[in-house]
């Protein structure tokens, strides 16, 4: 985490109420050779929200503000990674305008 707050093409948000953690969220903007069709565009990495503080608003809030800072940025597509078994994880995705890229498939050996 201290290089993520050190990147400028990183943020590091954290919701707290009354001096205790509730959430995180971070984001950066990468950037790809200009031989893809998006050279910049930019991932939620991570968001965690304490138990006790799930649907009091506290995900919707960081990541609002994630994507506020990406367009701050000037970058116009945001990402995020989502397992396919996490119903209520892709619901919440999904309920902030986020859909389906692509499909990635594994396969364990």
């Amino acid at each position: 985490m201290e290089t993520e707050l050190r990147d400028p093409d990183a943020v590091v948000l954290l919701c707290e109420r009354e001096g205790r953690p509730l959430g995180l969220c971070m984001a950066r903007v990468d950037r790809a050779p200009p031989i893809h069709r998006e050279a910049v565009r930019a991932e939620i990495g991570e968001l965690f929200v304490r138990e006790e503080a799930r649907r009091a608003g506290v995900g919707r809030a960081l990541v609002e503000a994630a994507l506020d800072w990406v367009r701050g940025r000037g970058v116009d597509s945001v990402i995020v990674r989502v397992y396919e078994g996490n119903a209520s994880g892709r619901k919440f995705w999904r309920s902030l305008g986020f859909g389906a890229l692509m499909d990635v498939l594994e396969r364990r050996l």
